[in-house]
C-alpha cells in the first residue's frame, strides 16, 4: 500500500510513483468528518489538511499512473470527498488506461459528485453501510447522522446510475454488545 499521507511529520509526503504494479490503494487525505472505531489511518474531523499532498504534485502522479503500469486505482482515505481538489486529481487520471474507484463514507454524496464522477468516467465507487439500522451502523462508525448520510450516497449514486459497491465491516453480535455496554 502506498499513502499520500505519513503519520511522521519529519515525512510528509513520501508517495512517489510506482515502478511497477497494477493496483494502487492511494490515501488521499487524513480528514474525515466521521471517526469511526475500525479506522486504521488515524483519520477523523480534528485531522488537519496541512499534510496533504498539494493538488500539482497529485494531479502529476495521477497522470503518470498509466506509465507506472497501474491499472486501477481505489482513492480512500480519511473521506476523499472533502478534499476540495477531489474531482480535480480524478480527472487528471486517463479512464481508458487506468480504472478509478474511490471509497467514501458516503455522507458527503449528492447528484453534483456523482454528475462529476460519471463525466470523469469513473469505475465505481464504495460506500461503506455496516449495519440496516442507525444504531447497528452507529456501532461502528459513531456518528449520529452517518447511517442516514450513506444511504443517501447510496440512493445518489443509484439514481445516477453510477457503480457502486456497498462495504461493510461486520462486527460478531457477542462484539457489539460488548463494545456497546462500554461507550
Amino acid at each position: 500500500m502506498i499513502s499520500s499521507t505519513s503519520m511522521l511529520d519529519t515525512e510528509r509526503c513520501r508517495f512517489t510513483v510506482p515502478q511497477r504494479g497494477r493496483f494502487l490503494l492511494w490515501e488521499v487525505t487524513r480528514f474525515c468528518n466521521l471517526e469511526c472505531r475500525h479506522c486504521c489511518t488515524y483519520s477523523g474531523p480534528t485531522v488537519s489538511f496541512d499534510a496533504d499532498v498539494p493538488t500539482e504534485r497529485m494531479v502529476a502522479v495521477a497522470q503518470a499512473l498509466p506509465e507506472a503500469g497501474v491499472e486501477e486505482v481505489l482513492f480512500s482515505g480519511g473521506e476523499p470527498f472533502l478534499r476540495r481538489d477531489m474531482m480535480e486529481i480524478v480527472s487528471a487520471i486517463d479512464p481508458e488506461r487506468t480504472r478509478v474507484y474511490i471509497a467514501s463514507n458516503g455522507t458527503t454524496i449528492r447528484e453534483r459528485i456523482v454528475s462529476e464522477l460519471k463525466q470523469s468516467r469513473v469505475a465505481g465507487v464504495d460506500i461503506s453501510l455496516d449495519g440496516h439500522t442507525p444504531e447497528l451502523h452507529q456501532v461502528v462508525r459513531l456518528h449520529p447522522t452517518s447511517f442516514d448520510g450513506a444511504v443517501r450516497g447510496i440512493e445518489a449514486c443509484v439514481r445516477g446510475r453510477l457503480a457502486l459497491r456497498v462495504t461493510s465491516v461486520v462486527i460478531p453480535l457477542r462484539v457489539r454488545a460488548t463494545i456497546t455496554l462500554h461507550q
